[in-house]
């Protein structure tokens, strides 16, 4: 983690359920959110995620390609927030969760976790309105916005 220019922490780690209460005394706010794609400048998250009986199969969420919502910081404090658009085949067609820390990675990112994604990706600027195209309403366009439980807002 680190501090920024306020003073105050930021910190992207990895915390079991039975750590929810230590960590939550330690932290103004905490958002609970996973898996962590990059921890130290390590991607976590495997190329595929095999399930089943004896690894066969493969795992919807992880290795298909989705919307993505990514959160991450390099090594100098910087902070990056990531959308990919999916869903519009040709034009946006999402990312699988190592392709997700695939492309953190390759931003120079040295910590990063995966945010809620699918139809919940959407960046928002105060000057501009939607910048992506959110896939709600399966239209290449900046009206697809669903409305979600949580945002990060960046002053």
């Amino acid at each position: 983690g680190f501090k920024d220019k306020r003073g105050k922490r930021i910190q992207i780690k990895s915390c079991l359920p039975d750590q929810y209460q230590e960590i939550t005394d330690e932290w103004h706010s905490v958002m609970a959110t996973g898996p962590m794609l990059i921890s130290e400048d390590t991607i976590l998250v495997p190329e595929f995620a095999k399930i089943g009986e004896n690894g066969t199969g493969t795992d919807s969420f992880n290795d298909k390609r989705h919307p993505r919502t990514a959160m991450g910081y390099d090594n100098k404090g910087n902070i990056c927030l990531i959308v990919i658009d999916g869903r519009h085949k040709g034009k946006g067609d999402g990312a699988s969760i190592y392709e997700t820390a695939l492309i953190c990675s390759f931003l120079g990112l040295t910590d990063a976790i995966n945010l809620d994604g699918g139809g919940s990706s959407a960046i928002w600027s105060n000057e501009t309105g939607v910048l992506n195209h959110p896939s709600d309403n399966k239209a290449f366009d900046h009206e697809g916005e669903r409305v979600v439980p949580n945002i990060i807002g960046v002053f």
